[in-house]
């Protein structure tokens, strides 16, 4: 019926090089420079075909970077003498689906987790919201949101050239916006 058993994994990284503007000589992150992953084991409650709860309290996430010698881990939240950080906690995952008008979608994904052993009240948040409109029968326009939120990721954080930790930085809510325009052709 509407409940099942699940495995889960997830992963996602970064493509091209990210830098920390202004300064744009030093790069904070490049491909699979960090990357995280996360595999669970659950269960899933569809109460529509269109929403679906995916919770899986046995759940592994890693967030690593393997080039430590050209990217601060730490700048990921990684200990300094590591190049990846282990969580074991709890994973929930939240899809939707919405067709309000003729020819538009807007698809919701929410994901959520708790370490069990570090700070278990310091939840984890990606959360990302894609809203597609078809504009004629050639034309798409489209526009994704994209939040994060995770507490060990630091910014401003500022070290010496000795390696000395001025300031240990805070972390801080990301938010990403992206508008563009697509060509279907179907055949």
């Amino acid at each position: 019926g509407k409940i099942g058993m699940s495995a889960s994994f997830y992963m996602k990284n970064q493509l091209a090089k990210g830098y920390n503007y202004p300064n744009d000589s030093v790069a904070v992150s490049k491909f699979l420079n960090p990357g995280t992953m996360t595999v669970g084991l659950g269960f899933e409650y569809k109460p529509a075909k269109e929403i679906a709860f995916n919770v899986a309290p046995l759940s592994y996430k890693t967030t690593f970077v393997l080039d430590t010698a050209n990217i601060d881990q730490t700048l990921h939240g990684i200990d300094e003498n590591d190049w990846a950080r282990r969580e074991m906690g709890t994973q929930v995952v939240v899809t939707s689906k919405l067709n309000p008008f003729k020819d538009m979608e807007i698809a919701n994904s929410l994901r959520l987790f708790s370490n069990y052993l570090n700070k278990p009240q310091n939840i984890d948040v990606d959360w990302e919201l894609n809203i597609t409109q078809k504009i004629n029968w050639f034309f798409t326009i489209r526009l994704n949101l994209h939040l994060i939120y995770d507490d060990d990721i630091l910014f401003d954080r500022e070290v010496a050239p000795d390696g000395t930790v001025l300031n240990g930085g805070s972390p801080r809510t990301q938010f990403r916006q992206q508008l563009g325009i697509g060509i279907n052709y179907k055949f």
